[in-house]
């Protein structure tokens, strides 16, 4: 899914669990480009309910990039 703001005339790529650049690679560990986190702050019952969607896979976590980072990420990716 493409996001294009009207204000500025670059795009923006929209990235989801499951695609092939979703998941970051330093040499060493591989991780999720985005994710969501749950403060100490939240009360406890309200982050039950968001630890439950996002297992239900109703929250998912998105990372958006340009469109010119989105081919510099294909260019650099072993995959």
């Amino acid at each position: 899914m493409n996001w294009n703001n009207p204000f500025v005339t670059k795009s923006i790529k929209t990235i989801k669990p499951g695609d092939k650049m979703f998941k970051i690679f330093n040499g060493f560990m591989t991780s999720d480009r985005a994710s969501i986190e749950i403060t100490n702050e939240c009360p406890s019952n309200y982050a039950n309910i968001v630890a439950i969607c996002y297992s239900k896979g109703w929250i998912k976590p998105v990372a958006h990039v340009t469109e010119k980072e989105y081919i510099l990420m294909g260019l650099s990716n072993d995959n």
